[in-house]
């Protein structure tokens, strides 16, 4: 059974200055997705796309959206801005029950236990949580933690998150393999 991957984005994926979340809310609402390609090649970091596809192809982990913008954006226009940034593999294999429930920062750690409780019950799953320190801090000190890559501001998902995220589900998948200890 494929793990589940709590995704933010902010700081975890988009970590450019000069394109923050504000410009694909503005985007949409205008609806001129296509008059800002830059905005679809920019918003999201290349090397942080790279490694998610990594992570991707190792696990086919099944996503749920943890990220504010899940608050502001319908379904549709996630998965809009997810085939336009090229991370269609994201969409494809989203959960049904998609986000969490409140998705307010200082409740992250409540809404991930609130989702896990309500939907990784009967057959639980491994999982993972892609956040950021800040938005992620809640999450510090509870039971989460040890499930969690928290991505630095503005450097988003690297190669060395990479590595620890890989750790955190191969443990869960393989917990007797030696490469696990």
């Amino acid at each position: 059974m494929s793990p589940l991957l709590f995704l933010d984005f902010d700081d975890v994926l988009a970590i450019d200055h000069q394109y923050p979340s504000g410009r694909v809310l503005t985007a949409l609402l205008r609806g001129k997705l296509d008059e800002v390609p830059e905005l679809w090649e920019n918003i999201f970091d290349k090397l942080a796309r790279q490694n998610l596809l990594m992570l991707h192809e190792e696990f086919s982990p099944t996503y749920v959206i943890s990220s504010s913008w899940a608050g502001m954006l319908s379904r549709e226009q996630i998965f809009e801005v997810l085939r336009r940034t090229k991370m269609q593999f994201v969409a494809n294999d989203m959960h049904d029950e998609w986000k969490l429930p409140h998705l307010k920062v200082p409740e992250r750690a409540a809404d991930i236990e609130a989702w896990l409780h309500l939907h990784n019950q009967v057959s639980p799953r491994p999982f993972l949580i892609l956040d950021d320190v800040i938005s992620g801090h809640p999450i510090r000190n509870t039971r989460l933690e040890q499930y969690a890559v928290l991505c630095d501001a503005w450097s988003g998902f690297t190669d060395k998150k990479l590595e620890h995220a890989q750790m955190i589900l191969r443990a869960q998948m393989n917990p007797t393999s030696p490469n696990n200890a």
